[in-house]
């Protein structure tokens, strides 16, 4: 590894565990190494994005992914607040946005009827943690194929035995869809997929 790799990955390090300290004491259902590799995905990363988050909980994703994007970006986090206080989320998301110089945008909304607010083909990067079930998750594939970019990034959270539905749909969709992708894998928890376009 050449001298500006390795200092290109200390700075990666460096910055992550600036963040690990930063949200340390705020809720999350996502584990430091998945939070590495969003956070380290976004680091390499040298175009303009824009980024949606389906899930946002307290908003530490949205956080990191933001924070590795170092060009320009648009990153909307999206909501109904199942699982937390909208009022907590919007809070810890302003704070951030001030204190790290992030451009998180929080809405409050079911996540079908966002995606379905958006033209087509412009998502290019999309972490998904909202509803882990079967029939939900069909239905993402269903809104949210079409609003992907070509090269975009489709990501899923919690990827386990546990959310066995999740499971399910995801390996029925590359059964027979598999063809939409440029290729597909599995960090951790987080299944991901690259899109060659619809």
């Amino acid at each position: 590894m050449g001298a500006v790799m390795k200092s290109f990955q200390a700075d990666v390090v460096k910055e992550f565990n600036m963040l690990l300290d930063y949200t340390r004491d705020i809720d999350r259902m996502i584990s430091d190494d998945e939070l590495y590799w969003l956070y380290s995905l976004s680091r390499h990363t040298f175009k303009e994005l824009n980024v949606v988050e389906l899930g946002t909980y307290t908003g530490v994703s949205a956080i990191f992914i933001a924070a590795g994007l170092k060009e320009a970006y648009k990153m909307t986090t999206v909501d109904i607040c199942k699982y937390s206080k909208s009022n907590d989320t919007i809070e810890i998301i302003q704070k951030a946005n001030a204190d790290l110089g992030l451009k998180i945008e929080f809405i409050k909304s079911n996540d079908l009827a966002f995606v379905d607010s958006l033209p087509d083909y412009c998502i290019d990067r999309i972490f998904i943690d909202s509803d882990h079930n079967y029939e939900h998750i069909n239905q993402i594939f269903e809104h949210v194929m079409r609003k992907m970019s070509a090269g975009g990034l489709m990501m899923f959270h919690d990827y386990t035995p546990a959310e066995a539905g999740e499971v399910r749909a995801i390996t029925e969709f590359v059964e027979v869809y598999g063809d939409l992708f440029n290729g597909f894998g599995l960090n951790d928890t987080i299944w991901w997929g690259i899109i060659k376009g619809v």
